[in-house]
């Protein structure tokens, strides 16, 4: 993970821009969507300076109601 600006982060050689950040179940997760194309977004899990995407169908689910209620 390289953090270029405060927002903006690479992984694998395309940059995503950081639109939420939450803890939950004492675990880090982020939400992010590429630069130039925002259908293309990663929920992930913050391991040390990794973003681990979220493949878990029902984790997913409940974190979308989370970012959703943190964002209001």
């Amino acid at each position: 993970m390289n953090s270029e600006k405060e927002y903006i982060i690479t992984l694998n050689n395309k940059k995503y821009v950081i639109i939420n950040m939450l803890s939950y179940y004492q675990k880090k997760y982020v939400y992010l969507t590429a630069l130039d194309d925002f259908s293309d977004y990663i929920i992930g899990e913050i391991l040390e300076d990794k973003i681990i995407e979220i493949n878990d169908h029902n984790l997913l689910g409940k974190l979308i109601v989370e970012f959703s209620r943190h964002n209001k």
